[in-house]
């Protein structure tokens, strides 16, 4: 505000007139007569209001009334939230720089949202009558009753540049400079600042009176207004004034260049904010609504920001023209054209249809609808009178069965139907039987739950059936909705549960692959003890895992487990297939590896028998130094040399006995045997000394072996003995011995003989041949005598030749007793049996 003027106050109310439509129920008509909407074509050729409607509606009747009027001023935005605003300078549309004397603080505001931005604080100012922005964070301040220009910054909130003057009315910045016009009313001067220097550049201190405002347009040419109810133009170089105009209390001017300024009037009578041409002394535009302006800000040309008693606003100026070239249109369908300027009234009734098919077509839910009018020029458009009728349109939706569902047996279609009017309405029911629609139920019932029995026997399982419902309004307004749904009545089949552990015997951490077939049409999953089974291929399902984590126990020895596969199909219907498995997570017991070999020490090359004692529930197998031992109950043994095991002479050889079950547990213990050095035989010395059996190269004991070290008779070849020794103890506690009658008579190349397990052991250890090769005896010859010694001998050589099988059988008779007494002896000395062999 600029001082010095008398303030008075004065009223308008300004009334505003909304513009809506609600949709009604009951064919209620909505016609409200009160309500106007005003549409204005300034900015835009193209303007619309939007019509709320609920979706689900059928209008039955449309009329509008529409008035022509002319344009005008227009307020663009205003901003009232203060109550003594002085002055307005826009810093860009969406920001606002307003001093307010009734809070003595300049604003910063956002008129789009009418929001504050910034506020001064932390110093006070006393009646601020004018604030310019020199940047984003510093605005200069007439601090009126402080008698002072001050630049405050807003980052701070403190003063950071102070310039003395009596009553400081305006302050302007001058582009580009460091200078700024300062208007002093009581000190009746006008100064150019440089505020770096803080000193006079200028001044204007005769001529005037209580200045207002001050424009600086060139060094020498300063625009002034006074209480003296002048606009003048003054060169402060001369001081000399160039010429001047009376208007009632110019409080603000603003120049626009061209001689052409914007000026205030705050006349009592008549207060207004123009334009006007200091050339030849026009008027080119004014603005009336105002009650007691105190600033202008120039925008363009016919937008200005205007700071008033009431309030700050930015008003736009409209050239007075009627629309022209109308037509209207409903969401994109015209309605109607008026050809010419508009500046009548019409009444239009024709736009129910094209309501209507934008509630089908484009409405969900609540549903704004565009009304859009066109004008080719400016002008104003007033809507005085709407008139909507309508029904709503009836609503269903399938509760049951969802799309896509699943149904088994018999069960219940329900639907649920609802009406903004609450009418009755009919309801039709159709089935698709993946043929033919069929007509399943038709009834006519109130909005709301119902439901209807099907029984999905009657029809084969598949995916293809389908639901339609059908309701209609008294107005044959209809709404339907169809799902599709699959019919299960059939079980799924599975079987073949198994492992690919052949024995099903296993420890409970080990990894199995589970594998079971099942099919069914409409498969939903197979399960093993309710773990998900992937399907492998096929009709196969798979899962790897442990027999722990299907819920088997752990740490038993022997325990049984079932197992279950379920499959389930899409409407809950199963069957299942059960195995049995066994837990073992416990190694067999292995103890008392021995042999009979006397003092555990032995040739490489001896027979020994070798036992230990094994318990398991499932065992598989006992290997003692690489070699599956035989199986004689809790004791296992096996018959072999030490040079087998890897034994060598002059060593002590640790053997190692393993048990594994059937899960793959294992066990072992150890056995030290010492082994003798090896007895390399001395070669014969000329004439005479005899052999031992074991290298006599001859078969001394009758079993097809010959000498050491092929005949496991012989020890060395030092052995006299080539017959097979028994052990200490037999595994069986039989000991073995056999007798054999005399071989039969030469037949055909052969003879034979019979041979006795005397003790019934039921073994074939180191059983005697039964069969051997012979010659058949030549025929007699003639003998010639050629002398008496000759003869003689030769004649008993011929008799002994000629009957030699008589020979050979008393030589085989007193063999085979003398064997047998032998055999006596030696195992008599040894304490034992013959070994006893599976």
């Amino acid at each position: 505000m600029k001082k010095g003027v008398v303030m008075v106050i004065s009223i308008i109310l300004v009334v505003l007139f909304g513009f809506s439509v609600n949709g009604l129920v009951d064919l209620t008509q909505f016609n409200d007569s009160t309500s106007d909407k005003l549409i204005d074509f300034f900015n835009d050729h193209d303007q619309s209001v939007h019509i709320s409607l609920v979706s689900h509606a059928y209008v039955l009747s449309t009329t509008l009334d529409l008035a022509g009027l002319l344009s005008e001023w227009e307020t663009v935005y205003s901003y009232t939230n203060l109550n003594a605003p002085v002055s307005g300078k826009e810093i860009n549309s969406s920001a606002w720089l307003i001093t307010d004397e009734s809070t003595d603080r300049i604003y910063l505001v956002n008129p789009t949202d009418n929001s504050t931005i910034h506020s001064s604080s932390g110093v006070t100012f006393v009646d601020p009558t004018d604030a310019e922005q020199l940047s984003g964070d510093s605005w200069y301040v007439s601090d009126y009753l402080n008698n002072r220009v001050v630049l405050y910054n807003l980052n701070n909130n403190s003063i950071v540049w102070n310039y003395s003057v009596n009553r400081p009315n305006d302050v302007d910045i001058i582009p580009n400079s460091d200078l700024i016009l300062v208007s002093s009313y009581t000190g009746a001067k006008v100064e150019l600042i440089n505020v770096t220097s803080n000193l006079v550049v200028a001044n204007i201190t005769s001529l005037v009176g209580g200045v207002y405002d001050a424009e600086y347009v060139s060094n020498n040419l300063w625009l002034v207004s006074d209480d003296n109810n002048k606009v003048m133009a003054i060169d402060p170089t001369t001081d000399t004034k160039l010429w001047e105009y009376s208007f009632s209390k110019p409080l603000d001017i603003d120049y626009l260049g061209n001689n052409i300024s914007l000026i205030v009037s705050s006349s009592i009578s008549s207060p207004k904010v123009f334009q006007f041409n200091f050339t030849d002394g026009n008027y080119l535009l004014n603005y009336t609504s105002v009650t007691e302006p105190y600033d202008v800000d120039y925008i363009s040309d016919t937008e200005w920001l205007i700071t008033d008693k009431s309030g700050t606003k930015r008003v736009s100026f409209e050239k007075k023209y009627y629309p022209k070239n109308l037509n209207f249109s409903v969401g994109g369908s015209l309605i109607n054209t008026w050809a010419g300027e508009f500046n009548s009234t019409a009444t239009v009734n024709n736009f129910t249809n094209a309501l209507n098919s934008y509630l089908l077509s484009s409405c969900s839910g609540s549903c704004d609808i565009p009304f859009t009018f066109h004008s080719d020029t400016s002008g104003k458009l007033n809507l005085t009178l709407l008139n909507i009728t309508y029904n709503h349109i009836p609503a269903v939706s399938i509760e049951e069965p969802d799309d896509g569902d699943a149904w088994t047996n018999i069960s219940n279609f329900e639907w649920n139907m609802t009406d903004g009017d609450n009418d009755s309405l009919s309801v039709k029911i159709r089935f698709f039987n993946c043929t033919a629609w069929e007509d399943k139920y038709q009834t006519f019932d109130v909005p709301g739950i119902h439901n209807y029995s099907f029984n999905t026997s009657d029809y084969a399982d598949g995916n293809c059936y389908k639901f339609n419902i059908t309701v209609n309004d008294t107005y044959n307004n209809a709404s339907d909705e169809t799902n599709t749904f699959t019919i299960d009545n059939t079980n799924p089949l599975i079987w073949n549960l198994r492992t690919d552990d052949a024995d099903n015997i296993t420890r409970s951490d080990t990894v199995l692959n589970f594998r079971v077939e099942a099919t069914d049409t409409f498969l939903e999953n197979v399960t093993l003890n309710g773990s998900i089974m992937i399907n492998e291929t096929g009709t196969t399902y798979l899962n790897t895992t442990d027999a722990n984590s299907l819920g088997c126990p752990t740490g038993s020895a022997n325990a049984t487990c079932f197992l279950n596969a379920t499959a389930t199909d899409i409407v809950n219907r199963q069957n299942s297939t059960d195995l049995m498995i066994i837990i073992d997570d416990v190694a067999p017991s292995i103890e008392n590896l021995t042999s009979n070999a006397a003092n555990d020490t032995a040739d490489k090359d001896d027979f020994v028998n070798f036992t230990v004692e094994v318990s398991d529930a499932n065992l598989d197998t006992v290997v003692l130094g690489g070699t599956t031992m035989s199986n004689g109950g809790s004791v296992y043994y096996l018959y072999i040399q030490p040079v087998t095991l890897g034994c060598s002479a002059g060593t002590t050889c640790v053997l190692t006995a393993n048990a594994s079950d059937k899960a793959g547990n294992s066990n072992n213990t150890n056995y030290s045997l010492t082994i003798q050095s090896e007895f390399t035989p001395s070669s014969g010395g000329g004439g005479g000394g005899s052999k031992t059996q074991c290298a006599d190269s001859k078969d001394n004991d009758g079993d097809g072996l010959i000498d050491y070290p092929d005949d496991p008779g012989c020890k060395s070849y030092d052995d006299d003995d080539e017959f097979n020794e028994a052990s200490s103890g037999s595994i069986t506690g039989c000991g073995v011995e056999w007798e054999c009658s005399d071989w039969g008579e030469c037949v055909d190349g052969t003879q034979t003989r019979t041979c006795t397990d005397l003790n019934g052991c039921g073994v074939d250890y180191f059983k005697p041949n039964e069969e051997q090769a012979c010659e058949m005896p030549p025929a007699p010859e003639e003998t010639f005598e050629v002398g008496p010694g000759v003869g003689q001998a030769t004649g008993l050589f011929d008799r002994i030749k000629g009957n030699w099988y008589y020979v050979a059988g008393a030589l085989a008779v007193l063999g085979g007793l003398g064997y047998v007494g032998w055999r006596r002896q030696i195992f008599s000395k040894k304490g034992g049996n013959p070994p006893a062999q599976n």
